[in-house]
């Protein structure tokens, strides 16, 4: 909560303890370290460090790789996610790549109907107006407008708060 809500001392705090804990642990497996590091790479990206955002973004990426293979959803958030940090480290064109690598896992590993494809699209359209690749960019926001829309429509009609609300 403290990454979402751009609280970076607290997060910090949170992270600098589990870190400690990790090296007393003794039943972690990959998949928690891979989550450890990416929130890492969270904490990087939002106090400005692109370069350890990319380094812990990797870190996680590798980890979610050997413990889950390349087809499975957290490694395709993960190549979206480290895409998202190449490109903010000035990388554009890498980034570019690589998120389209984690949308192209994503949308088979999840569907493109799911909230994190969505996600993922609308944050590779941004990176692509920064290549200068408006068109597509344009038409990939286009697309999760249309299918946001429809997904807020179909989720729960007696909801009292919308989840697209809070994007």
């Amino acid at each position: 909560i403290a990454l979402s809500e751009k609280k970076d001392g607290q997060a910090r705090k949170y992270l600098n303890r589990s870190d400690r804990e990790v090296k007393q642990a003794t039943d972690l497996d990959k998949d928690d370290l891979a989550a450890l590091a990416s929130m890492h790479g969270w904490l990087a990206l939002n106090q400005g460090d692109t370069y350890g955002g990319v380094e812990a973004y990797s870190r996680a990426l590798r980890l979610w790789k050997e413990y889950h293979g390349d087809q499975h959803p957290l490694t395709a958030w993960g190549t979206v996610l480290l895409g998202q940090a190449e490109a903010l480290h000035g990388e554009w064109k890498e980034g570019a790549r690589t998120m389209e690598k984690g949308l192209a896992l994503t949308k088979a590993t999840s569907g493109d109907n799911s909230l994190r494809y969505l996600a993922a699209e609308a944050a590779y359209a941004k990176v692509l107006e920064q290549t200068g690749d408006t068109v597509l960019a344009a038409q990939l926001r286009q697309d999760a407008a249309t299918k946001q829309a429809a997904f807020g429509a179909q989720t729960c009609r007696d909801c009292t708060i919308s989840i697209m609300a809070l994007r």
